[in-house]
């Protein structure tokens, strides 16, 4: 029936669709734009938390495994390694080494890496730990520089980090000594700082310390301030006995360096980091005023310099006014002369010119030339009676210097020029001048007729027994011609020994020489006796002033 129905309809009663465009996004696309947003998102995440690779070379990977071990700083994980590679040229290996992401602004050229073990070194033992946990790479983070990526480890840690407080100086010396990376700085026996590091100059002349000051002990180190080497023992031998410095037991064995202001120095405020000083060879060194001013004379000495070398000081009345810088031989073979010049080295600024015509008058000099200026100096001195001598430093070891004095009963000299340095006259020794007088007084006592003497007075003693003798034998009348000739040869002999003993007869001078210089030897000798018993110290230190 319902066919039939169908049949009766006709094309025109059939109804058409509509058809019409939609605007818009499809439901359809909406999921994968959300699976599009979330990937990212997690692209993102994943980007952000995991951090920034990096790669750092080290000579060697002892004690480091790929994937377990780890960068800290401050014993905080902050990356771990990946991967370890043997480099192309086999220099060394490479780590590649995953960061963590707040980490990434301390990857600077600043910014350093080492492997941390267990160390024994400038008798500190650190790194214990990784004897059990295996080794990890240090770090010591630096914001400041420019953004790297790849690094260089350290094979040694650094003795300090970035984020310890103080400043840093240079040391200058003319040798290392025992000081090494981490020696211990001093300061009253306290230790204040360490040395970080230490190169030869470019000039090869000296060395080049780093050192670094804790805080507070910084503000300690002025610009006046003197380091010393402060390392083993410090013995000096004087007439107060035996003085042993140090500054700890440490500083005995592994060396130290120490630093002080001298309190006659005025302090110029506190120095800045990165200031040089010079470190002088010990604590007494430090007490001697430096002087830039040096004026060079020449010496020549007849007698022995036994004991006298480059270095010894040179006293002026037992201050130190200089050095000797050489000694030398010259022999002429042809005249058999023998000649010993030694050159000195005075500081003219020790030398302090008191009263206001002479300060005016050399003052003027000065300002014109300052080596006229110290020759004339030198030549007003040396006509006041100044001259040069060799005298004993210290008995034990034998050590001579060079003493400056006046003589006023010294032979007239001046200042000698013609050579490469102006020459200063000298006098012997005080135990050269006393062996000069004993030995001219030998020679004198060698010149007396002794021997003809005693023949005379032997002559005139067999005569005087001849007469006794025949006395009893004669008469009288006989006895009385005997005597009266026995008077006549006393008579001839003692015109003789009269001759002998006229004030003008040359027995009667030489005697009259040889007691001068007995009389002189002995006053000599009485003198530096009494000197002794009042300086027994003279015996160590020489004579003082």
């Amino acid at each position: 029936m319902s066919e039939q129905k169908n049949e009766d309809l006709t094309s025109e009663e059939i109804p058409e669709a509509a058809i019409a465009e939609r605007k818009g996004i499809s439901m359809v696309w909406l999921i994968p734009i959300i699976a599009i947003l979330i990937g990212a998102w997690l692209t993102y995440k994943a980007y952000t938390e995991t951090g920034p690779t990096i790669t750092i070379t080290f000579k060697t990977a002892a004690g480091l495994v790929a994937g377990k071990s780890k960068v800290k700083y401050k014993n905080v994980e902050v990356g771990q390694v990946e991967e370890i590679n043997i480099r192309k040229d086999l220099s060394g290996v490479d780590l590649t080494v995953q960061m963590n992401p707040g980490i990434k602004k301390y990857l600077t050229d600043k910014t350093d890496f080492w492997v941390v073990r267990a160390r024994i070194a400038a008798g500190q033992v650190s790194g214990l730990g990784t004897l059990f946990s295996g080794g990890y790479i240090g770090m010591d983070p630096v914001a400041e520089g420019k953004r790297a990526r790849k690094f260089v480890g350290l094979e040694i840690p650094p003795p300090i980090t970035t984020d310890v407080p103080g400043k840093r100086f240079i040391l200058q010396t003319k040798r290392r000594g025992s000081v090494d990376v981490g020696t211990a700085i001093y300061y009253r026996q306290i230790k204040v700082g360490q040395v970080l590091d230490y190169k030869l100059e470019k000039s090869g002349e000296q060395v080049d310390m780093e050192i670094f000051i804790r805080e507070p002990y910084d503000q300690y180190v002025h610009k006046d301030t003197r380091f010393w080497n402060a390392s083993g023992l410090d013995v000096s031998l004087s007439a107060e006995g035996i003085t042993i410095d140090t500054e700890s037991f440490a500083s005995i064995m592994l060396g130290g360096i120490a630093f002080d202001t001298p309190a006659s120095l005025s302090k110029s405020g506190i120095a800045e980091e990165d200031s040089v000083f010079w470190v002088y060879k010990n604590r007494a060194a430090t007490r001697e005023q430096v002087y830039t001013e040096k004026s060079y004379f020449l010496l020549h000495f007849d007698g022995s310099v036994r004991g006298l070398v480059p270095g010894a000081p040179v006293e002026f009345r037992g201050i130190k006014v200089g050095q000797v810088l050489d000694v030398k031989l010259i022999i002429d073979i042809q005249k058999t002369d023998v000649q010993i010049p030694v050159l000195i080295e005075i500081e003219p600024e020790r030398f302090v010119i008191s009263g206001k015509d002479a300060k005016q008058k050399f003052q003027k000099i000065r300002q014109q030339d300052k080596s006229q200026d110290r020759r004339i100096v030198m030549e007003a001195l040396i006509a006041q009676g100044l001259r040069a001598t060799i005298q004993s430093g210290n008995l034990l070891t034998g050590k001579r210097l060079v003493a400056f004095d006046f003589y006023p009963d010294a032979a007239p000299a001046k200042l000698i020029y013609g050579g490469t340095y102006p020459e200063v006259p000298t006098i012997p020794s005080g135990i050269e001048g006393i062996t000069t007088k004993v030995a001219g007084l030998l020679e004198k006592l060698d010149k007396i007729p002794l021997e003809k003497i005693g023949i005379n007075i032997e002559a005139a003693t067999a005569n005087l027994a001849k007469v006794t003798g025949t006395l009893d034998q004669l008469p009288l009348e006989e006895m009385a011609v005997a005597l009266e000739g026995a008077v006549t040869q006393a008579n001839r002999t003692l015109l003789g020994s009269a001759a002998l003993m006229r004030p003008d007869s040359p027995l009667q001078h030489d005697l009259r020489n040889t007691l001068q210089e007995i009389s002189e030897a002995a006053r000599a000798l009485r003198e530096m006796a009494d000197y002794l018993e009042r300086h027994p110290e003279a015996l160590l230190r020489g004579k003082g002033k």
